[in-house]
């Protein structure tokens, strides 16, 4: 697998963020120009849209470069593409390590995960507040923090909950109110357009279990084990680890949900590979720079090689309608691994996502000559 030329964007400087806390972190400041704001990423112009010009595939022209081009080019042009989007989170989480400590950056990259597009900045918000509690209350009474601080507790007293949810919410509650720092403001949580199984209360039961499972700053500890075992068993294992099951969450999607007859994972197996792919890989890739540990880096790659398609989505599939219309459902096989749909989703995000540029003035096809 190719692995790309690091390329640091520019949301992070040496100046301004403060000098990092932990040894390792004092080591990558060191390495960083005083003052210096590193270099962005290559911008290319695009066409804005014309006044009435369609957004779907059926009012623009049709992809020049994708539908040409042979499946052995395609696949090396995705994996590279891959690579890239990848590498752009791995450098925001590291600029987060080194201003914050490895484990912040860990933390953060795992809570915008749970919270995906819609509610990715208020679950940001959530960590905040969890970490303004004393450490040792965290790991206590992580739990009860994190509904308290959330507003997602509902009144269990309100008489509107079903009996078993209103005494779970009401434990809760009492754990909670003995610990309560402050009132703040409550957070915003966004409901539209997202799956059942994907409510804010599902996602934070998930992030619950994973902070029972996990101490605060496990990258030590995963890069252990990623250096004592061979790729697969890796794979296998934290595919494990990062599979959620709750009694109560598995069958329910809120508070107010009467409990369903079949049980839905909080987090299942498609789900965990997402966050290998999401969250455990890039925090690896960025531990590994931040310690210099060449070993470790490789070590990550052959794990990421391992790793088998996501999850499809909704960007991905239109993405798919785009370039290879009419035959989207057989060019979905050649995505065939992670690092190949990241690839996917990177390019259409960049070049081809609703108001971004039209097929005509692409300059990725341009680009070809």
């Amino acid at each position: 697998m190719q692995t790309g030329k690091r390329i640091i964007p520019d949301t992070f400087s040496a100046a301004g963020t403060g000098r990092a806390h932990l040894p390792e972190m004092q080591s990558a400041w060191n390495r960083l120009p005083e003052g210096v704001t590193l270099r962005k990423l290559p911008v290319l112009p695009m066409k804005k849209k014309e006044p009435g010009t369609s957004h779907h595939p059926e009012g623009r022209k049709r992809c020049r470069m994708f539908p040409f081009m042979e499946d052995v080019r395609l696949r090396s042009f995705f994996t590279d593409a891959g690579m890239e989007r990848i590498r752009k989170k791995s450098d925001g989480i590291l600029a987060s390590m080194i201003a914050r400590g490895s484990a912040r950056g860990f933390l953060e990259r795992l809570f915008a995960a749970a919270g995906y597009r819609n509610n990715t900045l208020q679950f940001g918000d959530l960590l905040k507040r969890f970490l303004n509690y004393p450490e040792s209350v965290r790991k206590i009474h992580f739990r009860a923090i994190l509904w308290g601080e959330s507003g997602l507790l509902p009144d269990p007293a309100s008489g509107t909950l079903p009996e078993e949810n209103a005494d779970y919410a009401a434990g809760l509650w009492k754990e909670f109110w003995e610990l309560r720092l402050r009132a703040l403001p409550r957070i915003g949580w966004r409901r539209d357009s997202i799956r059942p199984v994907n409510t804010p209360e599902r996602r934070l039961a998930m992030l619950c279990i994973l902070l029972e499972r996990l101490p605060e700053d496990p990258l030590p500890a995963f890069s252990a084990d990623l250096l004592a075992m061979d790729a697969e068993s890796f794979r296998r294992k934290y595919l494990r680890l990062f599979r959620c099951s709750d009694p109560f969450w598995n069958f329910r999607f809120t508070f107010r949900s009467i409990p369903a007859k079949r049980p839905l994972a909080v987090s299942s197996a498609s789900r965990a590979l997402t966050f290998l792919a999401d969250v455990l890989i890039p925090s690896l890739l960025a531990y590994a720079e931040l310690r210099r540990d060449n070993a470790l880096e490789k070590a990550v790659l052959r794990v990421l090689e391992t790793l088998p398609a996501t999850e499809s989505n909704a960007l991905f599939r239109n993405a798919l309608k785009t370039w290879f219309p009419g035959a989207g459902g057989h060019r979905e096989k050649l995505f065939s691994s992670a690092v190949l749909r990241q690839g996917c989703i990177h390019i259409f995000q960049t070049y081809c996502a609703e108001g971004s540029a039209d097929c005509g003035s692409c300059p990725l096809a341009n680009s070809q000559g």
